[in-house]
């Protein structure tokens, strides 16, 4: 009886851990790899051959991040020890229209869980002061309280990269309004039949230690 008492409480007692992910790096990290990705493979580079163009380890936690953040906003895509770049990345690096860049860049940011959730809460509102935002994340959100600054950093330099925070007066918003194309997809080379309909993006990685 004691012991399903204790396990009761400590059930009770168990952190809530949020279920809207965010990535170690923030979009601009993610660009500077995909964009390496992009000019020095024209879209194709082994991880070996992008950790030397980098002056890194590709075994080591910090280039294997970095690649993982930049598949986490839907730039690249991995298979086997090879990195693509998608759609939506050549969307940024080679398009066609500001316009076309600018939805690229919104669909990569509000590709990470956290951030769309973030996004939607404040949408048409200014974003709160610091303190505030910070309890927000923790609270409404579950971002652990040790991560909840991290958190906050890397959701605003990522919509400073992505272009879509703007302020007025005082205040500062998330300006995700318009529409926001499918999910990123590899590169195809081009078919005289019209193209199917893409599949579903893979969803954002969980950060855990098989995959890094």
């Amino acid at each position: 009886a004691d012991n399903k008492q204790e396990t009761q409480e400590s059930k009770r007692k168990a952190p809530v851990r949020s279920v809207f992910l965010f990535p170690a790096y923030p979009f601009g990290t993610a660009l500077e790899i995909a964009e390496r990705v992009e000019r020095d493979g024209a879209g194709s580079l082994s991880e070996n051959t992008l950790a030397m163009a980098l002056g890194m380890s590709a075994k080591g936690s910090s280039f294997r991040l970095r690649h993982l953040t930049s598949r986490q906003f839907g730039l690249l895509t991995r298979q086997g020890e090879t990195l693509s770049t998608t759609q939506r990345a050549k969307a940024i690096f080679k398009s066609v229209s500001p316009e076309e860049t600018r939805q690229a860049k919104l669909a990569a940011f509000l590709e990470i869980p956290l951030f769309k959730v973030v996004a939607e809460r404040f949408k048409g509102t200014p974003l709160p002061e610091s303190n505030t935002f910070r309890n927000i994340l923790e609270r409404e959100f579950k971002v652990a309280h040790a991560r909840v600054r991290d958190a906050e950093r890397v959701l605003m330099d990522s919509a400073r990269d992505a272009g879509i925070l703007t302020t007025s007066g005082s205040n500062t918003y998330l300006n995700v309004e318009g529409s926001v194309p499918a999910a990123s997809m590899p590169d195809s080379p081009p078919s005289a039949s019209p193209p199917a309909p893409p599949p579903l993006e893979e969803p954002s990685i969980r950060l855990t230690q098989g995959q890094i």
